[in-house]
Parts: structure tokens; C-alpha cells; sequence
């Protein structure tokens, strides 16, 4: 379901500055007035709410019955809540819904299911740290899917890799360059994931948090929470997977040596754990970048090879720290994110 709608049908008039109140209590705010239209809409606290949710109210509404009965509404109320939407955002939406029905009457009606009546709220009621951390592991697989994806992978033909003697270096086709910036592009990818997901449990746990900042030393004062919190986040260098796994291991109580680096991918193969193939693709970026040399043999094979790498480390990652943590992560199905 896309997208959850009620309407409020009341067969009297309502003023309208009596519904401003009550969406007033409840937070709403007044986004826009279309005629006989007024629309609202809630937003409530980072990781409580995810999707918001609106409301409006509109007056002299004709609505026909499936046997073509017309019946003519002095007030209709409306509220929607959309896909991804968080316990808070569908709870404030059937709340405000049941506040104006107790007040004035009227029937409810459930479009979505052709039925009479509000049900129960059925999202999962997820915790900030599960939301949180949760969309950024949503961020990651999208950005796999969209900035990195297997067709964005090219054929390199490696007969067109040439010394130029006049200029004393070597030529490499596109596709060759291409796949190496892929590889820069997956290392980005997996270190904005370890360091988002960090920053965001720490921001949304207390005790943890207050453990990060008090545990650091400036060499300077630093008055500002904030402030101390950055100088500390930069000591950690999350491409780096013995800085990566120091941070988690002692802020997170999560060894990501242990659970995840430490993983054959193929357990009847030499050298396919993830922290091995992980450090070789680090190689590869650190080249590029800082030496400005090309990986030569990126095709388009072992450029697929190294993409689901990352895959397979962000899902074998999230299922390890959720099952350590007893956590929901996967808000896509729990929340349809």
C-alpha cells in the first residue's frame, strides 16, 4: 500500500477556525488553501517520525455510493500517510481523525480498504536508533543500486593499454579508467556507510554518545558538545579497517574484525575473506588517488566481483550487528522504507 487515507464525513458544517485548533493542538501546520481546501501537514521529531503525515478539510462534498446514491457532505476531513511512514506518523493521523470524530461525529471511511471505521495501528514501533541506522543502511543499498550498478561496469579490452614514449606513460581506454573510478566510487560508498551508521547509533543512544565525548583528550579546550563530538569522529579514519573496527569495537561493542571481516565468501578458497578483499580494493582506490596509477587488471568481471564485495559486506555486516544488538534494521521491510 502506497498510500493510507481516511475520510471524515460529517453531514453538518464546521467552522473552520474550530478544526484550525484542534490541528493546531496537534501540531500540524497550515501549508497551503485551495478554495474550500485546507491542507496540513506534521512532521514530527528526526527518527520518530519518517514519512509525516497531512491533513485537510474541505466543505459541500457530493460522494456516490457503489449503487450511484449521492449523499452531500457539509465538512470531509482527510488524512494520508504514505509508504515508509514510521508507528508516530500513522498514529497522528489516526489520533487527529478520532479527536474531530469525538468532538463533532461522523463516520470514518477507509478508501483503501472499502470499509467503515479507523483500524488498529499496525506499523512496527521502531526504536530512533533502529531508524536511524537503519536508513543508512537504505542509503548505502541505493547507492549501490544507483551509482555503482553492474551496468555501469564496462568490457575493457586490455590490447588497447599502450606506453606513449613522448609522453612517458602509459594510455588506457575509457572503459579501463571508468571501472577504476568505480572502484574509488565503491571504497566512498563503504566508508560513508561505516561512519554514518556510527555517528547515527551514537547520536540516538545516550550512554554511548556521553562514553564518545567524555573518552576524548583534546589537546586544546573544546567548550561546544558538538564541536568535541567532530574533533573525536576525525580520529577515525572508517577506509581504514583497523581504525574502522578500533571505533566500533570499543564505542559499539561490535568486534568488526571478528563478525564480519574475518567471513570467508568462499570457505573452499584461499583468501576470500572480506577483510582480505576488502584491503586489496583499499589498494586500489589508495593507488588511484594518491598515485594516480591504474588499476590495469579492473574487467569487467572482477570489477562485478569487487561491487558485490561491498554487498556482501553491508549485508553481512547489518545481519551481524542487528542479531549483537537485537535491533531492527531492515526498515525497508519492516517499515516499507
Amino acid at each position: 500500500m502506497s498510500v493510507q487515507t481516511y475520510y471524515l464525513l460529517l453531514d453538518k458544517h464546521i467552522k473552520k477556525e474550530e478544526i484550525h485548533k484542534i490541528t493546531t493542538e496537534y501540531n500540524f501546520e497550515k501549508i497551503d488553501e485551495r478554495g474550500k481546501e485546507h491542507i496540513y501537514s506534521w512532521k514530527g521529531p528526526e527518527y520518530v517520525s519518517t514519512r509525516g503525515c497531512y491533513f485537510s478539510f474541505t466543505y459541500d462534498v457530493n460522494l456516490s455510493d457503489d449503487a450511484n446514491k449521492t449523499d452531500i457532505y457539509k465538512t470531509l476531513c482527510a488524512t494520508s500517510t504514505v509508504r515508509g511512514c514510521s508507528y508516530a506518523d500513522r498514529d497522528k493521523q489516526i489520533n487527529i481523525m478520532k479527536a474531530i470524530r469525538d468532538l463533532y461525529g461522523g463516520k470514518i471511511y477507509d478508501p483503501n480498504q472499502n470499509t467503515w471505521g479507523i483500524r488498529e495501528n499496525e506499523i512496527p514501533q521502531l526504536s530512533k536508533t533502529e531508524i536511524a541506522c537503519g536508513i543508512q543502511y537504505v542509503y548505502f543499498c541505493v547507492d549501490l543500486s544507483n551509482k555503482a550498478n553492474n551496468s555501469l561496469i564496462k568490457e575493457v579490452d586490455t590490447r588497447e593499454i599502450w606506453f606513449d614514449v613522448s609522453l612517458n606513460r602509459y594510455e588506457y581506454p575509457q572503459s579501463l579508467v571508468d571501472n577504476n573510478k568505480t572502484v574509488v566510487l565503491l571504497i566512498t560508498i563503504f566508508e560513508t556507510f561505516l561512519k554514518s551508521f556510527f555517528r547515527k547509533y551514537l547520536e540516538t543512544n545516550k550512554d554511548a554518545y556521553q562514553n564518545f565525548i567524555v573518552d576524548y583528550k583534546p589537546k586544546e579546550e573544546i567548550s561546544n558538545e558538538e564541536d568535541i563530538f567532530e574533533a573525536h569522529l576525525r580520529k577515525y579514519t572508517f577506509q581504514n579497517l583497523d581504525s574502522a573496527n578500533k571505533a566500533y569495537k570499543k564505542y559499539l561493542n561490535f568486534n568488526l574484525k571478528q563478525e564480519v571481516l574475518n567471513i570467508e565468501i568462499i570457505p573452499t578458497k584461499k583468501d576470500t575473506k572480506i577483510g582480505f578483499l576488502l584491503t586489496q580494493l583499499l589498494s586500489i582506490r589508495h593507488k588511484k588517488i594518491h598515485e594516480d596509477i591504474y588499476s590495469l587488471d579492473l574487467t569487467k568481471e572482477k570489477t562485478i566481483q569487487y561491487r558485490n564485495l561491498i554487498r556482501i559486506f553491508g549485508e553481512n555486516f547489518i545481519g551481524k550487528f542487528m542479531k549483537n544488538h537485537n535491533l531492527k534494521l531492515l526498515i525497508e521491510r519492516e517499515l516499507e522504507y
